[in-house]
């Protein structure tokens, strides 16, 4: 697994990692994860009776499934693990310590983009293998990467603030799981305008601009240290700010690429062997 050790490599799958988030996320407050929740009742098929919620963080979907359904709630995170109110088991993605297809349907909210090489490729088959009939996959929707990047003002490691490692779409999550086929796809979660690599690389460089915010409760997964802040900016690079928000307008005009719901919601079920 991941090294832990403060100073090490960015370590976006850490146990730690998580502990410190869920330390002080509570996601029952975001009125998007509310609506996600709304949608995710009407996604479960009639046949399930048993959910097992792989990388449940501090249980706000698997308590709104539990009351209908028998739920399980897996998790690395010792603190996360504590806000549930339903049977739970202590585990990672990629080692799941359930028998083969022992939960109707597997729900992966928000895990996949985490996962390292390696862990990934683990937990695609572990899903696979416990999910005896039903997947349903949620993952940010062709999320840019370079966007959500910070800059740590102790070590100036540059990492993604909710460590995300890939960017998936529909078509991403078949070929990531081919013994299952797609059957219902949903897109929910607050609008984002689409960018580009090349110019949020340029909004770093040239007008400092980070995403960082006043009280962005952050911790560099390198050094440990926290209290982000933006950094200091000059009129000059207000302007460079201005206008690569002009050159992502016209890109996005020219591609005529309109604002996208944040996650891609997919409901796919076992492929019926020939």
């Amino acid at each position: 697994m991941p090294s832990d050790r403060a100073g090490d490599a960015v370590q976006p799958d850490s146990p730690s990692f998580y502990d410190r988030h869920w330390e002080h996320a509570d996601t029952s407050a975001d009125p998007h994860v509310v609506a996600k929740g709304d949608l995710l009742m009407t996604m479960v098929p009639a046949d399930v009776r048993t959910i097992v919620d792989v990388g449940c963080g501090d249980g706000y979907l698997t308590h709104r499934l539990a009351q209908r359904w028998s739920v399980t709630g897996v998790e690395r995170s010792a603190v996360a693990l504590a806000k549930l109110r339903c049977p739970t088991v202590q585990a990672s993605a990629d080692a799941l310590p359930l028998p083969d297809r022992s939960a109707d349907l597997l729900l992966s909210s928000e895990v996949l983009e985490h996962l390292p090489e390696g862990v990934y490729e683990r937990a695609l088959a572990e899903m696979e293998r416990v999910a005896a009939r039903w997947l349903i996959v949620s993952v940010p929707y062709r999320e840019q990467l370079a966007r959500r990047q910070a800059r740590c003002p102790s070590c100036r490691l540059e990492f993604h603030i909710d460590g995300h490692l890939r960017s998936f779409d529909g078509e991403g999550i078949d070929v990531a799981l081919p013994a299952f086929e797609r059957v219902r796809t949903e897109l929910c979660g607050p609008l984002e305008r689409p960018t580009y690599a090349a110019l949020e690389r340029a909004r770093h460089r040239v007008a400092k601009r980070w995403y960082v915010w006043d009280g962005a409760k952050i911790v560099c997964p390198g050094c440990g240290a926290s209290g982000f802040r933006p950094e200091q900016r000059s009129l000059r690079h207000w302007v460079a700010d201005k206008a690569l928000d002009l050159a992502t307008a016209l890109a996005n005009r020219g591609k005529r690429r309109k604002p996208e719901p944040y996650w891609v919601i997919a409901l796919m079920r076992r492929r019926e062997r020939p």
